[in-house]
């Protein structure tokens, strides 16, 4: 919420919607929000800052790359990468960064907003790569999960993975590609401002 201070975090009972404890306050940015597993994150995307609350003291931490992409496990594992394909994460109850490189050593850097959560299990990632005909999911060295995008097809709003599928935005249409198989199809032509998202009921 914006207030005249800045930007505060407050949090809610998810059933009633009921306020509950105000987690940060007084931010003058907020790229980001992310909250999972009693985890809330905020990201300062162009400074690569974060500010953590755990449910005890907040803490900041600052990863080395601007952020282009931010996503959170549902068990609160963090991932934070920039556009170079630069990764840190910030497992569970963690209070330092740990940097990732498997990603930068295969040679390809992030579309923006293209880390995508798949529940608890691990992180898919968005890429441009020229050689690539198609959308393409791919598994490499590592268990790196990616989502391949042809240069001439590159996606707006970023990516967005709920088993079996990752969804995405390609021209105004939005698109999902299974992650096991393969196959991609158009959902809908939903016009130049569309963005991928998703609500889903566990």
């Amino acid at each position: 919420m914006r207030e005249p201070k800045g930007i505060a975090v407050e949090g809610f009972d998810w059933f009633t919607l009921r306020p509950g404890r105000q987690v940060f306050s007084e931010f003058r940015c907020g790229d980001r929000l992310l909250a999972a597993a009693g985890r809330v994150v905020v990201a300062c995307q162009s400074e690569g800052g974060l500010v953590v609350d755990d449910g005890g003291p907040s803490f900041k931490l600052r990863a080395p790359f601007a952020i282009n992409s931010i996503a959170m496990l549902g068990e609160g594992t963090l991932m934070a990468g920039g556009a170079d394909g630069s990764l840190v994460r910030l497992a569970r109850q963690a209070k330092d960064l740990e940097t990732v490189k498997t990603l930068k050593d295969y040679g390809r850097g992030l579309i923006p907003d293209g880390i995508a959560a798949n529940s608890d299990c691990c992180f898919y990632f968005g890429i441009i790569d020229p050689t690539a005909n198609d959308v393409q999911p791919r598994l490499v060295a590592g268990g790196l999960a990616l989502v391949a995008f042809p240069s001439f097809a590159a996606p707006t709003g970023g990516l967005f993975v709920q088993p079996p599928f990752a969804y995405y935005v390609i021209a105004g249409r939005a698109r999902h590609t299974d992650i096991n198989q393969g196959f991609s199809e158009v959902m809908a032509d939903l016009g130049a401002n569309a963005l991928p998202g998703a609500v889903a009921n566990r």
